[in-house]
């Protein structure tokens, strides 16, 4: 007996058929598809009625080869929230075989290269193949049988990641379908095809089949149900304060609005779902969900709910955020190198800190996301920052400069001590310990970097890495870590003194 079954759960799926007897032979040609865990299937047909015509023509072709074959259809649809939340779970199901599967991959290449390793244990660090020597022939295949294992170990490494990459981008793309935007897309799309399906239906009239006209009802009812259901997201996050979305009754004709973060514009015209915009390119409207502030009289809203701000002070933020990202990507221009150094020097100066202070320092300054009053912070720190950098670029010395600006007056999560550091290795670093760089001894001699700095909070176990050493990996309180050679020599603040 073969049974095909349809119901928006599970979709469409052929079940009785054994390997061998010959369904799937015939079933393929109807577009009929297989898989391991669900068995015979009619891909997407999940949420959906059912494709009537291509399940009767299977139906049919097994009729003739002798098979006893019984349909069953149910194209009761689902409520919204029991489908996204099946989403959900599949979405998370999925991500978890994949990391499943990059645990396997890495426990492969962990074996290849134990492998590698047993073979290289016997000959010595740096040892030739000995060409005159009687075991030249088993020495040069115990390498060749290494070298195998080691190329096995990384393709089994790059396809660990691949699956993890893959996991990732599973989740983020059902975090992505909960994005507020999104659904206010989502709600423009369901709403178009209801309207669709209306139109469809009300031509139709009393000539279309009645099967025809109860299922497009059907889908009307399911359509409403949905945009229903989305609506009722965007109340939960409105009411909760998480978002709330522009619309015609928060813009009006003559504010200048942030369309995508690409611009700002002038409204024209305000419309029911967009905005016409006073702009000569591209686009000319501007639909409410892709609206991510407002200008009006001086003063800018981020959010329609949220508190406004000076309009002059929220342009003086946004110059200092594009000042950063040029000097992220300065690149051997001579001009923006300097314009990256001065980038540097103004955020120094704010702090009183001198202008040899690493990275780490003056990320120390940084307001954490939990603390009250960080996006105050923020905001006072980029406006104080940027008008430095112009006394920079208009010529002025960092001295005068900083002998005619007050210090800010946050105080950092750790300061740099005062004196000379000392010199440790990095297993002899201790939690509570500062590092003041790294020391690194190139074609100018011996020099500080400063990139890798701050307290302590973790020092490893020493590591042996076999041909590249003995490594210990550092942890530092904000959170980054490194892995350092132990001959390596390090700057280091001890706390307490020893």
């Amino acid at each position: 007996m073969i049974t095909i079954t349809h119901t928006h759960a599970d979709g469409t799926i052929l079940s009785g058929s054994v390997r061998g007897d010959g369904v799937w032979e015939i079933v393929t040609q109807y577009d009929f598809r297989y898989s391991g865990r669900v068995g015979i299937y009619i891909r997407g047909s999940r949420d959906h009625d059912a494709q009537q015509w291509r399940i009767d023509a299977a139906a049919t072709a097994l009729r003739e080869h002798g098979f006893d074959v019984t349909v069953r259809i149910d194209n009761t649809p689902r409520p919204a929230a029991e489908r996204e939340a099946d989403r959900d779970a599949r979405a998370a199901q999925r991500a978890e075989r994949l990391n499943e599967r990059a645990a396997l991959a890495h426990g492969r290449r962990e074996s290849r290269d134990a492998a590698a390793r047993r073979l290289l244990d016997g000959i010595p660090t740096g040892q030739p193949l000995l060409t005159d020597h009687h075991s030249y022939a088993a020495d040069r295949h115990r390498r060749e049988r290494a070298q195998t294992h080691h190329d096995i170990a990384r393709a089994e490494d790059r396809y660990a990641q691949h699956l993890t990459d893959r996991a990732d981008a599973v989740r983020a793309h059902a975090a992505a379908a909960e994005n507020p935007r999104v659904i206010m897309r989502r709600v423009e799309q369901l709403q178009a095809r209801q309207r669709q399906w209306q139109r469809h239906l009300d031509t139709a009239g009393a000539s279309a089949p009645t099967t025809w006209c109860d299922n497009a009802r059907r889908e009307i009812a399911r359509l409403g149900e949905d945009i229903a259901h989305q609506k009722a997201k965007l109340d939960g996050l409105a009411t909760a304060g998480d978002f709330v979305a522009w619309g015609p009754d928060t813009i009006a004709t003559g504010d200048v609005i942030n369309v995508s973060g690409t611009g700002w514009y002038r409204v024209n015209r305000v419309n029911r779902k967009s905005v016409s915009l006073d702009r000569d390119d591209w686009p000319k409207k501007a639909p409410y969900d892709t609206i991510f502030g407002r200008r009006r009289d001086g003063m800018q809203w981020d959010t329609p709910h949220g508190e406004p701000w000076p309009e002059a002070d929220a342009i003086a933020v946004a110059r200092w955020a594009r000042h950063l990202r040029a000097a992220g990507a300065a690149g051997h221009d001579p001009a923006a190198q300097l314009h990256t150094t001065h980038v540097g020097y103004a955020q120094r100066i704010v702090h009183g800190l001198p202008i040899t202070a690493g990275d780490p320092e003056v990320r120390a300054f940084t307001p954490g996301p939990d603390e009250p009053g960080t996006l105050t912070d923020h905001r006072r720190l980029a406006i104080a920052y940027l008008s430095v950098l112009h006394q920079l670029q208009a010529g002025d010395s960092v001295t005068d400069i900083a002998a005619s600006i007050s210090i800010d007056p946050r105080q950092p999560a750790w300061r740099m001590p005062t004196g000379e550091p000392v010199d440790r290795h990095p297993q002899d670093l201790h939690t509570g310990d500062i590092i003041a760089g790294v020391w690194d001894r190139g074609m100018s001699g011996r020099t500080l970097w400063r990139s890798f700095a701050g307290p302590v909070t973790a020092v490893s176990a020493t590591e042996d890495r076999r041909d590249s050493g003995t490594w210990v990996t550092v942890t530092l309180a904000d959170g980054t870590d490194r892995a350092f050679k132990t001959h390596q020599w390090l700057a280091v603040h001890c706390c307490p003194p020893r």
